[in-house]
């Protein structure tokens, strides 16, 4: 792999003159995929009163315009498409995302519900939507990235095409992110998605270690549906560091911008491209998820750091001028966030076993990754560094009921991780030596979780809702038990800045029922939302 530096490339004239004359350069996928991350923030500024659209609207169009005129002269990047690994990326990245329920064809895990809901509202309304709950009013304050561009869609075709545009959106962005893991490794393409889809820490051992003690002691043991809260058997919190496959079944809003940016930041500490393309995804990625922001900043910090004579480089100040425009969005996302359950872990009484044995578990690729050091990419060392520290660093910090931070910032750090881990396997020759031996080990083992989140994709489908949000959090577990959705909700009195963009016409509770056709009606009720014993 070529280490060719920006300032090298221009000096041989390499940049963004030569890209452009190849149509379908590597180059313009990538900066496709960084105006689809975006996208959202322009089309939120058609959502809120004219002085703030003004602002954001300026904000994401100017960090459109640096995204098309950065330049992107890699190696890998001067490439043309290779149409064969694009289409085996973007196959696997539709099959997964069918399977974790997008379009409804499969079964579709319990946070789709509230998304649907959120979705649904989007489309219905030309504003922010409000909501009447108990006589006070509350607008929809959530990272909305996701949702803007199919629900445009879906202003226009209705809600079944805002859907299948979700699903359009979000296998374009899977896709762009494995053909360039693909490309990157340096290896063929089938077995590094296949790793990369696979990917997930040892989950299953804790759990049969766990079970067979409760055998032992004479009790009845199964196998929990839900394999990655494994960690609450051993201390106080909540704690889950996601496969790959779970990101995408439960939480895409997630995953999408947290690994587009890992791809990103590959790229620069690659010297593919400059810090521009960083710095504009890392702002456009919190409005699809700020917790997944928040785990890219210590990555962009390392590569300004690792070169700080180009921070103050002509395309860097622009790409950071231009992200300013979007502080506005930072702002709306902030809204009354500190009702947000929060704290330090390390505060609880017995986390640091529970600390120890979950690192331990979940990024156990670390290991075999050091051991092998010097078959890294020299330029890739560092972001790995960066990763380990994230992933030690995160589980002393709680953010979210189910403590989402944990599980949402870790998702750049996973990623490296994951595709350092994928191009060591793919690249290691097949035989009986230890090392290979070791590497199909953790990703055997690391399968069980992903197999699980796919069979309960059989568990069968059930149609879309039309369901507002008060009413989907109403009729789930989060409203049975009266725990308010903060993290989708604030009430319109703390609204400040963003009350002439909530809508005048509050949606009340619905009564109707919102899934008549689910195919298990208890789980809505239940503390996982899946069946904890299938």
């Amino acid at each position: 792999m070529s280490d060719i530096s920006i300032d090298d490339a221009a000096a041989q004239g390499e940049n963004q003159a030569v890209t452009s004359r190849v149509l379908f350069a590597n180059a313009a996928l990538l900066r496709f995929g960084a105006l689809l991350l975006i996208l959202p923030n322009l089309l939120f500024a058609l959502r809120v009163s004219p002085i703030m659209a003004i602002v954001i609207a300026a904000g994401a169009l100017a960090c459109a315009a640096v995204a098309l005129r950065a330049p992107l002269a890699g190696a890998v990047l001067r490439q043309p498409v290779d149409l064969g690994r694009l289409s085996l990326a973007l196959a696997v990245a539709a099959l997964l995302l069918l399977l974790g329920g997008e379009g409804h064809v499969f079964y579709s895990n319990y946070d789709w519900l509230t998304r649907d809901a959120v979705l649904a509202d989007l489309v219905s309304s030309r504003d922010l939507p409000s909501y009447d709950w108990q006589g006070e009013t509350f607008f929809l304050r959530a990272p909305l990235g996701l949702y803007l561009a199919p629900a445009m869609v879906g202003r226009f075709f209705g809600l079944a095409a805002a859907h299948w545009a979700t699903f359009a959106q979000n296998t374009l962005l899977v896709g762009v992110v494995f053909y360039f893991a693909a490309a990157l490794a340096g290896a063929r393409t089938a077995p590094v998605l296949a790793v990369l889809a696979l990917f997930s820490g040892l989950d299953f051992l804790p759990v049969v270690l766990t079970e067979a003690a409760l055998l032992i002691k004479g009790r009845e043991a199964e196998l929990p549906g839900h394999l990655e809260w494994w960690a609450e058997a051993f201390g106080p919190l909540k704690l889950q560091y996601s496969s790959h496959v779970t990101q995408l079944f439960w939480a895409p809003n997630h995953a999408l911008p947290g690994w587009l940016f890992a791809i990103v930041a590959l790229l620069a500490a690659r010297g593919e491209i400059g810090l521009e393309l960083p710095i504009l995804t890392l702002a456009a990625a919190a409005f699809w998820s700020p917790l997944a922001a928040i785990g890219g900043a210590p990555f962009a910090a390392y590569l300004a750091l690792r070169a700080p004579s180009k921070i103050f480089a002509r395309g860097p100040l622009l790409a950071g001028a231009a992200a300013l425009g979007l502080l506005p969005v930072a702002h709306y996302l902030t809204v009354a966030a500190a009702q947000v359950p929060h704290g330090f872990a390390f505060e609880r009484s017995g986390y640091g076993v529970q600390w120890i044995v979950f690192v331990l578990v979940e990024v156990p690729q670390f290991a075999l990754l050091a051991l092998t050091w010097r078959r890294i990419e020299r330029a890739d060392r560092g972001l790995l560094v960066v990763a380990a520290l994230v992933l030690a660093i995160l589980p002393l910090f709680q953010f979210g009921s189910a403590n989402d931070l944990v599980m949402r910032a870790s998702i750049p750090a996973l990623f490296v991780l994951a595709f350092a881990f994928a191009r060591l396997a793919a690249t290691t020759p097949r035989d009986d030596s230890a090392l290979p031996t070791a590497i199909s080990l953790l990703v055997i083992l690391g399968a069980f979780t992903p197999m699980f989140e796919i069979k309960r994709a059989f568990a069968g489908r059930f149609d879309i809702s039309a369901c507002n949000t008060l009413a989907a959090w109403k009729q789930t577990m989060h409203g049975k038990h009266n725990d308010f959705p903060t993290n989708y909700l604030a009430s319109a009195k703390s609204a400040g800045l963003w009350t002439a963009s909530v809508s005048a016409a509050p949606r009340g509770l619905e009564t109707k029922d919102c899934w008549p056709d689910h195919p298990a009606p208890e789980l809505l009720a239940n503390g996982t939302g899946v069946d904890a014993r299938k």
